[in-house]
């Protein structure tokens, strides 16, 4: 399946849409040919408007369109991860259970992604700011286990999206995390833009991290700047990272994520869906990974 991260909602919408936003974004999904989406909360203060009565309009609309939400996003739940000071006060147990409620909701069984943004404030130096991250890794690895054991409980899959600066760090990082205990179902949302802009080969990683690979936002850019553009219109070896998805196991979503103007959202996801199917097409095992999907 091909579908689309809450990027796009973003661009027609601007970062405060919400579930009706998300909802009146479905019909150009369909009719450019994708099969689906992954929901998002963005802003925190958006969230007392995914109530019962507009999360089923939103998947009574996806049904009549033939669309599955393949992830949810809680955004908003990075900001307990972006500097010191909220690590350290830990994540609010409340706000989080009811972003998993919603996730449950809208994806059962799927995959609960949280983005882990650039750590604020660094120190002067690199070392010095690799000697702060260490410090912090032992708050930020009980943060992430209790909510992982949150996730499980509600049958869903958390999926890291680890964004350049992030507290955790890149995907050795992250590999060793999931050896400590506790941690075997932690699974990663691979943004290639991330990776990218962070000095990762995406091309590379399907078959370092394998299963552990749950969600995807495939995104270009020119691994210097952190833009997520269309598939394409960058530096990232896309043929090679098709393939190495598919053959490394990889059974989920190819959610293509591009962040542009309004009147560009058309005209380059339209692009973009032809450029996947022609990437995935070229793919030796595409044929088996579509019907499983």
């Amino acid at each position: 399946m091909i579908g689309v991260s809450p990027a796009y909602f973003l661009s027609r919408s601007g970062p405060t849409f919400g579930p009706r936003e998300t909802l009146v974004g479905l019909p150009l999904l369909a009719k450019l040919g994708y099969g689906g989406y992954q929901a998002e909360v963005f802003q925190e203060e958006r969230m007392e408007d995914w109530d019962s009565r507009s999360t089923q309009a939103l998947l009574s609309k996806a049904d009549s369109l033939g669309l599955r939400c393949t992830a949810f996003v809680a955004h908003f739940m990075g900001s307990r991860f972006a500097s010191e000071t909220a690590l350290l006060q830990g994540f609010d147990k409340d706000i989080a259970l009811r972003a998993l409620a919603l996730g449950a909701e809208l994806c059962p069984g799927g995959i609960f992604a949280l983005p882990l943004p650039s750590l604020s404030a660094p120190g002067p130096s690199a070392a010095r700011d690799r000697a702060r991250k260490n410090d912090l890794k032992p708050v930020l690895r009980e943060s992430l286990l209790q909510l992982l054991n949150l996730a499980m409980a509600k049958g869903l899959s958390l999926g890291l999206e680890l964004m350049p600066g992030n507290a955790l760090g890149g995907s050795q990082d992250f590999l060793a995390l999931c050896e400590e205990p506790g941690f075997a179902g932690l699974g990663l949302v691979f943004d290639t833009g991330h990776f990218w802009a962070m000095g990762e080969a995406p091309q590379r990683l399907p078959s370092l991290l394998g299963r552990r690979i749950v969600a995807t936002h495939l995104c270009d850019n020119d691994g210097i700047h952190n833009l997520s553009l269309c598939p394409g219109d960058g530096s990232i070896a896309f043929q090679a990272t098709i393939d190495g998805l598919i053959e490394n196991g990889y059974m989920g979503s190819l959610d293509i994520e591009i962040v542009c103007a309004r009147e560009q959202v058309k005209q380059e996801y339209g692009k973009a869906l032809v450029i996947m199917d022609n990437l995935s097409a070229g793919s030796p095992r595409f044929s088996g990974y579509k019907a499983l999907s």
